[in-house]
């Protein structure tokens, strides 16, 4: 059988395979397309996607390898060590590429993040044409696959996002978002904003927000909460003199944007010694990379909760869902196939074509031979009717020999 798509390629790092604390030294999507030559090379058409939990590149190419591909961006972005990375080709990169946009790679197994963040990769990369008319084809039959994926499997049933992640992790604490009165939020960004969301959903009472500038104008959101709650703002560097910090605060979440942690444990000890933070507070990094930095073994260890402890909550999850993810896998699996089978007709359309019109010829000619032999009594009105309900029929034919082409092909080969 021939092979599906041999010249598409995907280089992967995910939290799996490359490790949570090793993804934060990958440039952002902007960052990629401003400095990296890989854009622009002759023979190579590039998709470069990066998120807090993957790096992803999907490329086309018949000259260009990966390890070219990884010795170039190595080399421009200083990056220590790409080892352990996921290289895969044809069929098995199609099927890794559509389940990561459909959320079934991701920690929070089904999570509709990833769209976003594919849909705002794929703007940047037509924006510099980096990506070719068939890679472009590629990642926009992943995001309509990721849509067949939610509306046709249970995997949209119940969705985990990472706020739902840390929502059991707290449970696992025996605390709550709705025991969250009085929160201290690092960053305003779409993290940020979500869990404000969450939390003031959940009856959070105050809320203070860290920031790098707090002179620029706040997100709209946060704007929004200033009628509905006690907020506030201030700058980092005014972390041990926050306004009302007579009022401990019982969590602080962070997921600010930096180039590395930080707060490191002992100024979280200082914050709680200060009454900042009360004495119990439970301290959240969602950042990567970590905005705080705390020790194995250090007595803040037990009130921390990083991206790590999210994993292992993942991990049980996806165990629980296994049935939802085999159920989204298979049709993944079934839509690559018809994919292929489009795209051969597409790129055979004369021969396609040819075989169309050989066979409506041969359809006139029946036609011809029943109004003029068994259907010469009856009326143009019932003839025209006849021969609509004859196309009709025709066409829901066709679609259906090529969903049963299209589903004998995807039972007859294995998951990648």
């Amino acid at each position: 059988m021939p092979e599906r798509f041999p010249e598409i390629k995907v280089i992967s790092f995910d939290y799996e395979n490359y490790g949570l604390n090793n993804l934060g030294q990958f440039p952002d999507v902007n960052r990629f397309y401003a400095e990296s030559s890989l854009p622009a090379m002759n023979g190579l058409s590039i998709f470069y996607l990066n998120t807090c939990n993957r790096t992803e590149f999907l490329f086309e190419s018949d000259s260009v390898n990966s390890e070219a591909v990884l010795s170039i961006f190595k080399k421009e972005f200083q990056l220590n060590h790409l080892e352990n990375a996921i290289e895969l080709q044809g069929k098995e990169a199609l099927f890794h590429f559509f389940s990561v946009t459909s959320g079934l790679r991701s920690m929070a197994l089904g999570e509709t993040q990833i769209t976003g963040q594919v849909k705002r990769a794929f703007a940047l990369a037509q924006e510099n044409k980096s990506i070719s008319k068939k890679l472009s084809a590629v990642v926009s039959k992943a995001l309509e696959v990721q849509k067949l994926v939610r509306t046709q499997t249970s995997i949209g049933e119940n969705s985990v996002s990472l706020i739902s992640l840390l929502e059991c992790e707290l449970q696992s604490r025996q605390q709550s978002y709705q025991g969250i009165q009085n929160a201290l939020l690092g960053g305003t960004g779409d993290m940020s904003e979500k869990i404000a969301r969450h939390l003031a959903c959940a009856g959070l009472k105050r809320l203070t927000v860290l920031r790098a500038d707090k002179s620029k104008p706040l997100p709209v959101y946060f704007e929004g909460l200033k009628d509905k709650i006690e907020f506030h703002q201030c700058n980092w560097s005014e972390l041990n003199v926050l306004p009302g910090s007579g009022r401990p605060f019982d969590t602080f979440i962070t997921s600010a944007q930096s180039k590395g942690p930080m707060l490191q444990a002992d100024d979280i000890a200082s914050l709680r010694k200060s009454k900042v933070l009360n004495d119990s507070a439970t301290v959240v990094d969602l950042a990567m990379p970590a905005n705080i930095e705390i020790s194995a073994g250090h007595e803040e260890e037990k009130y921390y909760i990083d991206l790590s402890c999210l994993l292992k909550q993942s991990r049980v999850n996806r165990e629980h869902r296994r049935s939802s993810l085999a159920e989204a896998q298979a049709l993944v699996l079934k839509s690559i196939e018809g994919f292929w089978l489009d795209s051969i007709f597409k790129n055979h359309s004369e021969k396609v074509s040819s075989v169309n019109s050989l066979l409506q010829d041969e359809r006139n000619k029946e036609w011809q031979r029943l109004i003029n032999g068994p259907l010469n009594n009856m009326n143009a009105k019932q003839k025209r009717i006849l021969f609509d309900y004859i196309i009709k029929h025709e066409k829901k034919s066709l679609k259906l020999q090529k969903e049963l082409i299209v589903e004998m092909l995807a039972s007859t080969s294995t998951q990648p």
